[in-house]
């Protein structure tokens, strides 16, 4: 939430980025995604 946007709004620009599967097989924790 710290990062302004809505928790659906998280997970729609993961779905976009595919982070929702990458982020299993990554290294990088979930939370890394504001980069």
């Amino acid at each position: 939430r710290r990062l302004g946007i809505g928790r659906s709004t998280l997970y729609r620009k993961m779905k976009e980025y595919g982070l929702e599967e990458a982020s299993e097989s990554d290294s990088e924790p979930s939370g890394t995604l504001v980069a």
